[in-house]
C-alpha cells in the first residue's frame, strides 16, 4: 500500500508520463518527492502564488529540481529553482532550501531558523534541528521522515497525506 501511495504522490507531482516511473533514477525519485512534498506542503496566508526552491550544498535531486524551474503545481503555485551558496544573502528569499551533502548549514542556520523555509535533507549529512524533511533510501525506494514540530515553529503545515506517506514522524 506505501508503495502505491508513494507512486501516486511522485506521478501527481511530476509532469511526465506514466513510464517514466518505471525507468526513472534515483535524483529523479527524489526530485519527484521533493516536488510533490511541496504540493502537500501549506505556508501561512499571504505567502504568494510562487515558491523560491534554492539548491544548496549539491542536494542528490539538483539537476532534475532545475528542470522544474518555471513549471506550476495544480493550483497555480509557480516554482523558481536555483542553486546558492552558503554565503549567498538570497537564502533569506527561499521558501524551500533542499540540502546537499556539501551544505555548510552553520553559515545559513540562523537565517533558516528565523524564516518560514522549508528545509528538506536530500543526501546531507546533517543532523538535528533546522531540517523538516528528511529523504532517505528505503529498500528499493526514496522514502523520508519529517519533523512536524519544526514545520509548526515555523508556520507550514503538512497535510495528513503526507504525513501518511512518511516513513517516520517527529511531533
Amino acid at each position: 500500500m506505501y508503495a502505491l501511495m508513494l507512486a501516486g504522490l511522485m506521478l501527481a507531482a511530476w509532469p511526465a508520463p506514466c513510464s517514466w516511473a518505471l525507468q526513472a533514477g534515483e535524483s529523479e525519485l527524489r526530485a519527484a518527492v521533493v516536488v510533490g512534498i511541496l504540493r502537500f506542503t501549506r505556508w501561512p496566508e499571504g505567502s504568494g502564488r510562487a515558491h523560491t526552491v534554492c539548491l544548496l550544498g549539491d542536494p542528490i535531486s539538483a539537476e532534475d529540481l532545475l528542470r522544474v524551474d518555471g513549471k506550476s503545481l495544480p493550483g497555480g503555485i509557480s516554482l523558481r529553482v536555483h542553486r546558492i551558496g552558503g554565503d549567498d544573502p538570497g537564502v533569506a528569499h527561499c521558501d524551500v532550501v533542499v540540502l546537499g551533502p556539501n551544505s555548510p548549514l552553520g553559515q545559513v542556520a540562523d537565517t533558516l531558523h528565523t524564516n518560514r523555509v522549508l528545509t528538506i535533507c536530500d543526501g546531507c549529512r546533517i543532523e538535528g534541528t533546522h531540517v523538516m524533511v528528511r529523504l532517505l533510501r528505503h529498500r528499493d525506494r526514496i522514502g523520508f521522515e519529517v519533523d512536524v514540530g519544526e514545520a509548526r515553529r515555523r508556520q507550514l503545515q503538512f497535510s495528513a497525506n503526507l504525513l501518511d506517506l512518511a516513513l517516520k514522524v517527529h511531533r
